[in-house]
């Protein structure tokens, strides 16, 4: 996890670093998760990963400044992804049991992996002049019934 989250994004940029700052122009978007403000136990190497992640690229915006790269992060909330998949329901059902104990989960409801795409292409299509170092973005809770 911690290779692929932080080692494989480091690996990555610095490939395409070089040919963006010397036209100075381009965008990177890293995904971290709401974990780096809201831990969650049974997760601790996915937290640490995406803390570790969320560091490297808030150094990246310093160190990139004037360069005309832009470096975002989007922050996604619970998203239906096949994270998790291949635990048993046993660690999955105790898994969750914890996270609402620490108050983790407000509702049953995830994003699709589509809305964290279009908070992606919402970093990099703001013009010229501006930018967005970070966006959160969590799933909207169900339409309350009324009773």
């Amino acid at each position: 996890v911690l290779d692929v989250n932080v080692g494989g994004t480091h690996r990555l940029i610095a490939e395409l670093l070089p040919p963006m700052v010397g036209r100075q122009r381009g965008d990177i978007v890293a995904v971290t998760s709401d974990v780096v403000t809201n831990p969650r136990p049974s997760m601790a190497a996915y937290v640490t990963s995406k803390w570790g992640l969320e560091g490297y690229v808030r150094a990246l915006q310093m160190e990139l400044e004037g360069t005309g790269v832009r470096v975002g992060i989007v922050r996604p909330g619970p998203t239906l992804t096949e994270m998790g998949w291949d635990w048993d329901m046993t660690r999955t059902q105790a898994a969750m049991d914890e996270w609402t104990r620490f108050g983790l989960l407000r509702h049953d409801s995830y994003m699709r992996p589509s809305a964290v795409a279009q908070a992606v292409a919402a970093v990099v299509a703001m013009p010229r002049g501006a930018q967005i170092t970070s966006l959160e973005v969590h799933p909207e809770a169900p339409v309350r019934e009324d009773d």
